[in-house]
């Protein structure tokens, strides 16, 4: 049965990620541990799962009579494993982690995020009249040469998470970011067909107030906030998922060549 209280431990310390009774003395806390009225054990870790901790519990019961054997505990942990997905998740945290599924729905449109979940193949699809908006970071390249990658990742972090807000403000779906650039569309998903170019326009200039806000390196303030270019163009595209590991939604033809280079040439901070 102390095969069963060590088992209760180590359950322990893998969700305290410590061991237990660290800067106690020893002495004292053996003699607390073997006395069954004062039944000294570790505190329940904050993100074990109430599954886990019923068994850590029984475990580590003062009365060894009551801890589980050694075969009750593997029928037990098995049970766990074949009811619940994720038998050790926290269970706080499923509600706060989103799902496979869910993912699906914010990476591809709808109508693709559907075709993947059913594990089917999709097929490339024209779009007729669509807007297709590229923004890209002034001086990107010179700022990776004075700023380490930690802080251009760190940057970057911020301001993509600030344009997606804006994005589902203007009914904008991301398609993609690659380095500094940050590619959106209208008119994919939803029916935008008499606002997309109007959604587009005014998600660019948006986009140009929100990046002026943000700070290159909030540790560094002297450097300055982001400086971003726009641009945009409307036409046909056909989209696609490219390839079976990490696969990519892209978008195809003149009318994403043409929105990127009205992005390039446009000037600093402007539409």
């Amino acid at each position: 049965m102390t095969d069963m209280y060590s088992i209760g431990i180590i359950i322990y310390e893998i969700y305290s990620r410590k061991s237990p009774y660290e800067g106690e003395d020893f002495r004292d806390t053996i003699r607390k541990i073997c006395d069954r009225r004062v039944n000294k054990r570790p505190p329940t870790p904050e993100m074990c799962p109430s599954k886990m901790s019923d068994l850590m519990k029984k475990c580590w019961s003062p009365d060894p009579e009551f801890r589980p054997k050694a075969k009750d505990l593997d029928l037990l942990l098995m049970d766990m494993n074949s009811r619940d997905a994720e038998p050790l998740e926290p269970e706080d945290n499923k509600e706060k982690q989103p799902r496979t599924g869910d993912m699906l729905y914010q990476l591809f449109p709808s109508k693709v995020a559907d075709v993947l979940k059913r594990g089917e193949k999709v097929e490339p699809e024209t779009h007729e009249n669509v807007t297709v908006i590229f923004s890209e970071t002034m001086n990107f390249n010179e700022m990776t040469r004075s700023v380490t990658p930690l802080k251009i990742s760190q940057m970057l972090d911020r301001l993509y998470l600030a344009l997606d807000k804006v994005a589902s403000q203007h009914h904008v779906f991301k398609v993609e970011t690659v380095g500094d650039a940050y590619m959106g569309v209208t008119n994919l998903e939803n029916d935008q067909d008499d606002t997309h170019v109007k959604n587009a326009a005014e998600f660019a200039m948006a986009m140009v107030r929100e990046a002026s806000t943000i700070l290159i390196d909030p540790e560094n303030p002297q450097l300055g906030c982001i400086n971003i270019r726009v641009g945009f163009h409307s036409g046909p595209v056909v989209s696609n998922v490219i390839g079976s590991l990490n696969p990519r939604y892209g978008l195809f033809g003149d009318t994403v060549n043409t929105a990127s280079r009205m992005g390039t040439l446009c000037l600093c901070s402007n539409r």
